[in-house]
């Protein structure tokens, strides 16, 4: 029963992954650049947002015990260095030899490496103990959210590289990118609010927000081709 949660819970978090790169165009960049490139700037981003979180987020602490709580300052900063991955994003589709990535080839593979750094290891440490846990079921949840999150923002970036990008369409983006770097404060303030139901409400403020934001980079991408014609 322990190894069949933790195989359960391996499977809904990177199956996904796998049936993605196999059954989109992401294949055809081939798996060293699809993975390589993202996974380069995912962990250059994810160095540089541990440096400014620690500098200049300080962290609630009571005595010597720190403490989970919701301020909107604090939590509207936290979102404002999260985009700094958009930064890495942009990168990750312009390519270091000039050889641009597709957004979704992008996306996977960046999904890909954030779904190994943050939930591989507390899967192996947690899932596989004797009682089941509703939280690592939640964290697969999360990472197939991440996966529509991160094709969604290649997509949305890939769309402000367009020259000819028409101003409608250039705002309606600013307004994507926007709304999601609010997500995490939301987020935030579900699983605060509720300290038995919390880690469910995230989950679905996630689940929502990462398939909204695929399917609203999906209209505009469509769009964007429609008027280009």
């Amino acid at each position: 029963m322990t190894y069949y949660h933790f195989l359960n819970c391996v499977l809904l978090t990177y199956a996904p992954l796998a049936i993605a790169y196999k059954c989109t165009s992401a294949n055809a960049d081939g798996a060293a650049r699809t993975f390589v490139l993202p996974a380069l700037f995912y962990l250059l981003t994810q160095f540089v947002k541990m440096i400014v979180l620690a500098t200049f987020v300080p962290s609630p602490v009571v005595g010597e015990i720190t403490i989970e709580s919701f301020e909107i300052s604090t939590e509207l900063m936290k979102a404002f260095i999260n985009s700094i991955e958009y930064v890495g994003i942009h990168f990750a589709l312009n390519g270091l030899s000039g050889r641009r990535l597709s957004p979704i080839a992008v996306g996977i593979g960046w999904s890909t490496v954030q779904a190994v750094v943050e939930n591989l290891l507390p899967l192996w440490l947690g899932a596989r103990s004797i009682e089941f846990q509703w939280d690592f079921v939640y964290m697969a949840l999360s990472a197939n959210a991440s996966l529509c999150t991160n094709v969604a923002l290649a997509s949305l970036l890939w769309l402000l590289s367009r020259r000819r990008l028409q101003k409608n369409l250039r705002n309606a983006v600013y307004i994507a990118l926007f709304a999601h770097s609010l997500l995490s404060v939301f987020e935030k303030l579900m699983t605060v609010s509720s300290s038995e139901w919390g880690a469910t409400y995230a989950t679905l403020v996630n689940l929502f927000g990462g398939v909204g934001l695929f399917v609203c980079s999906r209209m505009l991408v469509k769009n964007h081709y429609e008027k280009k014609e």
